[in-house]
Order: structure tokens, then sequence, then C-alpha cells
């Protein structure tokens, strides 16, 4: 797997990618959003949400 962080002030944004997998997450949305808007050009889909992601279980903090 290979993590791709960003770090600028106060937000955070982080690819993750493992051969046909991938995983974006970060402190600002419109960042997320705007990363996958990129990607839509190479028939990426956004599949929402993460529940799952290399058989890890993937939980949402309120924090």
């Amino acid at each position: 797997m290979c993590l791709y962080p960003k770090r600028e002030g106060d937000w955070l944004f982080a690819v993750g990618v493992c051969v046909d997998d991938l995983l974006a997450t970060g402190t600002r949305v419109a960042a997320i959003e705007s990363f996958f808007e990129i990607l839509a050009s190479l028939s990426v889909k956004d599949l929402g949400h993460v529940h799952k992601f290399l058989g890890m279980r993937v939980e949402l903090g309120s924090d």
C-alpha cells in the first residue's frame, strides 16, 4: 500500500492506494470532493463512505 499525505496549516488530506483500491480522507470535505472530480475523467467510481478497506473495518468518529 502507498500512502500520499498532504498537510497545509490546520488541514490534512491523504490518499491510500493498493492495487485497484483507493481511499481518500481528510479534514475538509471540499478537498475530497475536488479530488474525486479530477479522478472522474479516469472512470474512477466514488463508492461513498467506507465501511471496509483491505479487509479492515473502518469507523467514522465524531471528532
